[in-house]
């Protein structure tokens, strides 16, 4: 209900969970990924929570400064005391809580983003995953972003996989809507059975391998802040030695063309001779940037 009435708006959580039965605080208290897997965690989107403690006190969590903290820690109230215990509990265990893997899906492993390094304190992340055993959250300020139809892609080929998990670390601060990973496998094999994708043989031409490649979306509400954030990737792109970039120029031939690289997998499918029963051995899986390469390596 919350999405369609913001959607009336134009407006979305980009970082909401998938389903449509799910009530906002049973989302944070799962902490399910998000629809759009590469557009942050719903914690990312949270503002504020207002909580109901296991004593009927009512609380608003939110990031406060190191002032507004002392503050906290002064209450003679359950309040104070949760301040006062959490602030405690990392400090005599900072080097046991930064060893915790960021992850924050099950038990508490949230506490690694309550406090920051400028002294700033949130609880918020704690409620993340907690399954409703911290309190029972009434109210939320979510984070909301205008829903936008301008978006352009770039094919960006590696020479190694190395240099492209690299590239998609550097690009992370230009907040792209979409990364697509494919395997260069996949392109030789498509290309052996007829099918002619130009940014492949122009690698081929070059006499360059290809590992990696990469279909980056970037969505923007106007066409220069899409154009000036491409040229930010492809500077990007260019410090990786046998990387090429190509950006569509929008005509109806290239559309097309870029079409046939994200359906590639379809294409291989549609060969004659292959068996077209698939196999899915993963299904509804979410793995954290910061292990992707672990599980990348395994699956290989």
């Amino acid at each position: 209900k919350l999405k369609l009435a913001i959607g009336a708006h134009a407006m979305e959580i980009s970082q909401a969970p998938a389903g449509e039965r799910l009530t906002v605080g049973g989302a944070i208290a799962m902490n399910l990924p998000s629809e759009k897997y590469n557009s942050g965690d719903l914690l990312s989107a949270t503002r504020e929570l207002e909580v109901v403690l296991s004593n009927g006190e009512v609380i608003s969590t939110r990031r406060i400064s190191k002032r507004e903290l002392n503050e906290k820690l002064a209450l003679q109230n359950f309040e104070g005391e949760i301040y006062r215990g959490i602030d405690t509990l990392i400090e005599e265990n900072f080097d046991l809580i930064s060893k915790i893997e960021d992850d924050s899906s099950y038990g508490y492993s949230g506490i690694t983003k309550v406090k920051k390094s400028d002294g700033s304190f949130d609880l918020t992340p704690l409620f993340f995953g907690s399954l409703g055993t911290l309190g029972t959250i009434t109210e939320a300020t979510l984070a909301t972003n205008f829903i936008i139809n301008e978006t352009a892609f770039a094919v960006i080929s590696f020479e190694n996989r190395d240099d492209a998990r690299d590239f998609i670390d550097e690009i992370r601060d230009f907040n792209p809507e979409i990364i697509e990973m494919f395997d260069g496998k996949m392109f030789e094999s498509a290309v052996a059975s007829g099918k002619n994708y130009r940014f492949y043989l122009d690698r081929v031409e070059k006499n360059l391998q290809t590992k990696m490649i990469l279909v980056v979306g970037v969505s923007e509400r106007n066409q220069r802040k899409i154009s000036a954030i491409m040229k930010k990737i492809e500077k990007v792109s260019k410090r990786f030695t046998g990387s090429t970039f190509w950006l569509p120029d929008g005509s109806n031939e290239q559309k097309a063309e870029l079409e046939t690289v994200r359906d590639v997998r379809e294409v291989l499918r549609a060969r004659a001779g292959v068996i077209r029963e698939e196999i899915f051995p993963i299904q509804g899986v979410y793995v954290p940037l910061e292990r992707f390469e672990q599980f990348y390596l395994g699956l290989q």
